[in-house]
């Protein structure tokens, strides 16, 4: 058994070879782009105009959007950029002319302003209004619904929906006569409101995953406050009733395709700061860099590599622990020692106690509990010195999606999209996060700093960070390119 910090209790046979990782999806940001990095000045070839690439917005299906300013003036705009590589086929051309037509042709004060197109050799660009304070509304029906107003089952549906305006307004809050719409009072005690738990703060993680409540206080109410759909009985609003003990395998399936795009963006992201050769500034100020706000909720505190016999054990920095088996299911036992939750080879999960569990899981519980036992008596925790902020305890807890370890280091890729790198010869660390654009880096003598990625690609950092995101950057080309069916990547030579 091989295990984190240097520790080497016997040698371990490598990683049996099995199949990689799922290959990134067409529309993701690598192969999108087909590799190749949007430009920083992108010029209009008709007029000349040029525009400077700012932060980055947001995507869509197949576009980026990205703030673009004048080169030689003060406006900005909101850039969508569309690879062509996107564009090969008759009806996506088609599509997108339209899409370029449609918008031209508007003129309304509650429509994005459109302000030209141009093209490349490789990207299409749409200039439009920024909007800063962006359209709520979509987000504002989703959050109060429960899902988006013009969701179907089908995308060709879907769009029909949203070509005839048709959504259904919740009857329960929203009225369409202004004089049958509750008052604020009544709207705030409204079992809406004043039912379940309320917790006094969110984790960053829900902007893009829904929070746990497994640790609401007891005695209050866990599924007490519903989405609209569900109290809104009706015909036009029909209740989500009976909840599956399961995860919705459909959803589970667009989270594992979310991960494979945030590894799209890590790529792009680690390709434009090693590009800029932080550590060869004139002057590096790499304490500017550091961003504290982005000091990530999770990453793996200890591992165990027995994958000669059963899998890999690992620990995340919230004490929870987690085995990823080599029949690539996956056991979790939650930070206070009772909840499990078990991932089968579907991406299924199912949750139970450590007092009440299927019999058929009785040795893979067992074996968690070995490893967990194992971690806790003779690794040291990374991150230690690392205080939670409040309202992380509600974030989701990520599992192991993919490992593999290579001569140098182990490459560890969670559910959340975060890849971590620990290096075998000096014990340092690099968590890298996706949403977040930032890396944090645990050095020899175990600080632990994290920095934006694009503040180091403007300030600069020290060769050893610089080396290490290099090699991040390969890491993670390598879990792109790899295919998968199984949980481990084959490992390097």
């Amino acid at each position: 058994m091989s295990a984190a910090g240097g520790k080497a209790v016997r040698p371990v046979a490598a990683a049996r070879p099995v199949a990689a990782v799922e290959p990134v999806r067409a529309g993701s940001a690598a192969a999108a782009a087909g590799g190749k990095e949007v430009p920083k000045v992108l010029t209009d070839p008709r007029t000349r105009r040029s525009f400077v690439r700012g932060r980055f917005l947001g995507k869509g299906g197949f576009a980026r959007c990205y703030e673009l300013a004048e080169a030689e003036g003060r406006e900005v705009f909101a850039g969508k950029v569309v690879p062509k590589s996107l564009l090969v086929k008759p009806h996506q051309k088609e599509k997108m002319s339209m899409e370029i037509a449609i918008h031209r042709s508007l003129s309304h004060r509650h429509v994005v302003g459109f302000h030209g197109f141009f093209e490349d050799s490789d990207f299409v660009y749409v200039v439009l209004e920024l909007c800063r304070r962006r359209p709520l509304w979509v987000s504002v029906y989703t959050l109060l619904v429960g899902k988006p107003p013009f969701e179907t089952s089908c995308l060709k549906d879907t769009y029909i929906r949203i070509k005839k305006n048709e959504y259904t307004i919740p009857k329960k809050m929203l009225r369409s006569d202004p004089a049958t719409r509750p008052t604020i009072s009544e709207l705030l005690n409204d079992e809406f409101f004043t039912s379940g738990y309320i917790p006094s703060r969110l984790p960053t993680s829900c902007l893009t995953i829904a929070p746990r409540f497994s640790i609401a206080p007891s005695g209050l109410e866990q599924n007490g406050r519903k989405p609209l759909t569900a109290l809104n009985k009706g015909p036009d609003s029909p209740a989500l009733e009976n909840l599956p003990e399961k995860e919705d395998v459909a959803g589970l399936r667009e989270l594992g395709d979310a991960v494979d795009c945030h590894l799209a963006d890590m790529l792009q992201q680690l390709t434009v700061v090693t590009s800029a050769k932080p550590s060869e500034r004139v002057a590096v100020r790499q304490e500017e860099a550091e961003d504290p706000a982005c000091i990530p909720i999770f990453w793996v505190s200890k591992w165990v590599d027995y994958s000669d016999k059963y899998g890999l054990g690992y620990q995340l920095c919230d004490n929870s622990v987690g085995v990823l088996f080599n029949d690539s299911t996956r056991l979790i036992m939650y930070n206070d020692g009772d909840n499990l939750q078990y991932i089968e080879q579907n991406s299924t999960e199912s949750y139970f106690t450590v007092r009440s569990y299927p019999s058929a899981l009785n040795k893979k519980v067992t074996l968690l509990k070995y490893f967990r036992n194992y971690m806790s008596e003779h690794l040291l925790k990374a991150g230690a010195n690392i205080t939670p902020r409040e309202g992380d305890e509600l974030a989701r807890l990520p599992y192991l999606c993919t490992w593999f370890r290579t001569r140098s280091a182990i490459v560890l890729h969670l559910s959340n999209g975060t890849v971590q790198i620990n290096f075998f010869q000096d014990h340092t660390k690099v968590i890298l996060c996706p949403l977040m654009a930032a890396v944090s880096y645990i050095d020899e003598n175990r600080d632990f700093r994290t920095y934006k990625l694009s503040l180091i690609e403007e300030h600069g950092c020290c060769k050893e960070l610089a080396s290490r995101l290099r090699y991040a950057r390969t890491m993670v080309e390598k879990l792109l390119s790899s295919k998968s069916s199984s949980a481990r990547v084959k490992p390097s030579a």
